[in-house]
């Protein structure tokens, strides 16, 4: 490794908010019900939990706290695959276009408080991964296990930061919550 690349690589490393095997956010996520009707609203509710000492900012898209946009290459994404081992893209109802959709969010969560939302998945759109056929839940197949990607790695500009906002306290980082199981009758 050239000396730049070390030099690069402790700075990377000085500016991690925890070490990395234990990040000092927990992601958990939850379904309103144990078990749903075709065409019943899904909701999936999530938790980004402050676990260290310290309040640290979270990223999140334009629309939120209102919203949050899921979908590959957002700050969140679901993860889900049926009983088969099929897998699944997502992406929710809206989604910013333009200029928005590269605007970032930032939220402070204080020490053992979190930042919340919900995703109501039958208002978005389901497709497999390997063949980008649509798919729709409860009537493709009837049991999926789902969990949630958070991911806020990169540099980006930070839309209308609280003004005491510090770039430091920016947790970076990907992190996968729990999985849930997601039953059709």
């Amino acid at each position: 490794m050239t000396p730049m690349l070390v030099a690069a690589s402790l700075l990377a490393a000085s500016a991690a908010p925890a070490p990395a095997d234990k990040p000092p956010l927990k992601l958990t996520v939850r379904l309103d019900k144990d078990a749903y009707t075709p065409g019943d609203p899904v909701k999936l509710s999530f938790d980004l939990t402050n676990e260290s000492d310290s309040a640290v900012y979270v990223a999140d898209g334009f629309l939120a706290p209102d919203y949050h946009e899921v979908g590959p290459s957002r700050h969140l994404e679901l993860v889900t695959a049926d009983e088969d081992g099929t897998r699944f893209r997502f992406w929710s109802g809206q989604a910013t276009e333009g200029h928005t959709a590269g605007v970032r969010k930032v939220f402070r969560v204080e020490p053992k408080k979190s930042y919340s939302g919900e995703i109501v998945l039958t208002e978005g759109a389901f497709a497999t991964i390997a063949t980008d056929k649509k798919h729709a839940l409860g009537k493709d197949a009837k049991k999926y296990t789902i969990s949630l990607k958070y991911t806020a790695a990169g540099d980006y500009g930070v839309h209308q930061p609280p003004k005491e906002f510090d770039p430091k306290l920016l947790w970076k980082g990907e992190l996968t919550s729990n999985e849930a199981t997601l039953q059709f009758k």
